[in-house]
């Protein structure tokens, strides 16, 4: 269960540091995939968005690596990472009304969640 959880996590936190890399870097190309338009407002969102999008990343990536390795911090770790993306997906689907972004969010964090409450510590 603890090798699963690890994939989960190790895939899942690809995606906030390429989202975070690309808003960061490739700001119009970030804008097109968000589907928004550009003024100085959604600069400095996309921008911070993507700035706080690269911890959460390497937090699921040391989550992942810590539970691989069994260390129980790693659960623990992935459990908050997993309820933080609960959160952001809710936050996505009903402030940005953007349910295309929020629902798989939420899916993906309650797997998190569930999977990390199952492993159990050493």
């Amino acid at each position: 269960m603890k090798k699963a959880l690890s994939v989960v996590l190790f895939l899942s936190g690809t995606m906030p540091i390429f989202l975070g890399i690309m808003c960061l870097v490739a700001y119009p190309s970030a804008l097109e995939m968000l589907k928004l338009s550009d003024s100085p407002d959604v600069f400095q969102a996309v921008t911070l968005f993507g700035v706080c999008l690269i911890p959460l990343g390497i937090l699921q990536y040391m989550a992942g690596y810590w539970t691989w390795k069994n260390i129980w911090q790693g659960i623990v770790l992935a459990r908050y990472s997993g309820l933080l993306i609960v959160l952001d997906g809710f936050l996505l689907y009903t402030i940005l009304s953007r349910p295309d972004l929020g629902v798989p969010d939420m899916a993906k964090g309650l797997l998190i969640t569930i999977l990390s409450f199952l492993c159990k510590k050493n």
